[in-house]
């Protein structure tokens, strides 16, 4: 019976906090030109910056992405996602090209959440667990939202 306890207190625990902390790298191209930024869920995390977790902006150039919230600019966000979260991203084409690609990899997201991209300019929404990049066109600035849920 104790054997019967534990193994189903360890399911238990193992259901309700499995994949809590998770790590989502996010690229934004435009021609030859790559930047990175890393949006994520962990349990410790705050909305705050937390020096553990997230990592201050540093950049410049003719293609920048960076994150703007209550934490400051940052190219790394990890929040504590409860139930719903959203993330907002800056992203600044200052090349030639005709269009800006943002990519990620749909098997990286956790399966007990939602993910949308969210772009505020043409209100498209896009599953980011179904597909894997979202094309916007050449514009000066662009603001995107990613919005997670907890399922």
């Amino acid at each position: 019976m104790k054997k019967l306890l534990i193994t189903m207190f360890l399911l238990f625990s193992i259901n309700v906090f499995a994949q809590e902390n998770f790590e989502v790298p996010i690229k934004v191209k435009a021609l030859n030109i790559e930047t990175r930024l890393v949006f994520g869920s962990n349990s410790a995390a705050t909305d705050s910056f937390d020096n553990q977790f997230d990592v201050p902006y540093f950049g410049g150039g003719s293609l920048t992405a960076y994150f703007e919230g209550d934490a400051g600019i940052l190219f790394k966000d990890i929040r504590n996602v409860i139930d719903k979260t959203t993330w907002t991203f800056r992203v600044e084409n200052k090349t030639n090209s005709d269009n800006i690609i943002v990519l990620w990899n749909p098997e990286k997201l956790p399966s007990n959440y939602s993910f949308l991209l969210l772009d505020t300019i043409t209100n498209a929404t896009i599953d980011m667990k179904t597909v894997s990049f979202y094309k916007i066109p050449n514009t000066v600035i662009r603001y995107l939202d990613i919005e997670v849920k907890k399922n």
